[in-house]
């Protein structure tokens, strides 16, 4: 009697063990977020990520925008950028990347490996000449001609070039495309992407995300609409001056998804908060 008490002592205690630890595993898992941060640059392109000291830029927007970028990310907490992304070489994403590497230290700049001979901008030659000098100081330089992983923080971010050469809106379609996970959350930012290229990853990956920045300031399309049906956010993102000028059938598509859309030409920074249990959003 005294041994079968024993057993069932010994038995609830290992039963109320895996259940503490399942709770503390569920708590911790939950907790923590990503900040994602629009600065307000109307049509240009410039995402700001930042979770826990990590911080991420996608795109720079246009000239004269770089030091009010270092600026935002230095107010978030950051005190260099781990991760600089050029999607592609318009001006209106790298135009302040020239500014922002003499502004704040970046660790490294990853921008996609395609015939960059007939880009021909001032924007472009500042920029190179900018990461060369930040090359020459400990900056490392990664084109990227294949997928690539990689972790920043507690977030993963999954890297995507062109698998093939366009012969339509070069630039566009060999953006960078990037993926990032946390916290149970993905986001997909689609630089400037084009019908070709977004049928080409429609066909080659499960793009569905919850938060989604909408490629090419918000050009629409067959094929954007087919990638808002694979996406199915609940948020997502439009870079654009004027969203009056956009083709309504954009809106109404993502209104018929359900997705809750923002837009660049408000004159405020756009902050969302991305967690486990859903996306916030507030503007200053």
């Amino acid at each position: 009697m005294k041994v079968k008490n024993k057993k069932t002592v010994i038995t609830a205690a290992v039963c109320i063990a895996v259940i503490a630890g399942i709770f503390v595993l569920a708590f911790a898992g939950s907790g923590g977020s990503i900040k994602v941060v629009f600065p307000s640059l109307g049509k240009a392109d410039c995402a700001i990520l930042y979770e826990d000291g990590a911080c991420v830029v996608i795109d720079c927007g246009n000239k004269g925008d770089g030091k009010g970028v270092a600026d935002l990310c230095a107010s978030l907490g950051a005190e260099k950028i781990d991760c600089l992304i050029i999607t592609h070489f318009d001006k209106d994403h790298i135009g302040g990347a020239a500014k922002l590497l003499t502004s704040i230290h970046v660790a490294k700049v990853y921008e996609p490996d395609y015939d960059d001979s007939e880009v021909d901008i001032n924007e472009y030659s500042l920029y190179r000449l900018a990461l060369e000098n930040a090359v020459a100081e400990g900056t490392e330089l990664i084109k990227l001609g294949s997928d690539e992983k990689i972790a920043v923080g507690g977030m993963e971010l999954t890297l995507m070039p062109p698998h093939k050469s366009y012969d339509k809106s070069i630039d566009n379609n060999s953006s960078l495309v990037v993926l990032v996970s946390a916290y149970g959350k993905k986001l997909l930012f689609a630089g400037d992407i084009e019908k070709q290229r977004i049928d080409d990853m429609l066909a080659e990956y499960d793009l569905k995300c919850d938060f989604l920045k909408m490629p090419h300031h918000g050009e629409y399309g067959k094929s954007v609409s087919n990638l808002i049906k694979a996406c199915s956010p609940s948020a997502a993102v439009v870079t654009c001056e004027n969203r009056k000028e956009l083709d309504p059938s954009l809106e109404n598509a993502l209104a018929s998804a359900g997705v809750n859309v923002y837009y660049t030409d408000t004159g405020k920074t756009l902050y969302f908060t991305c967690r486990k249990n859903g996306i916030d959003h507030n503007e200053e």
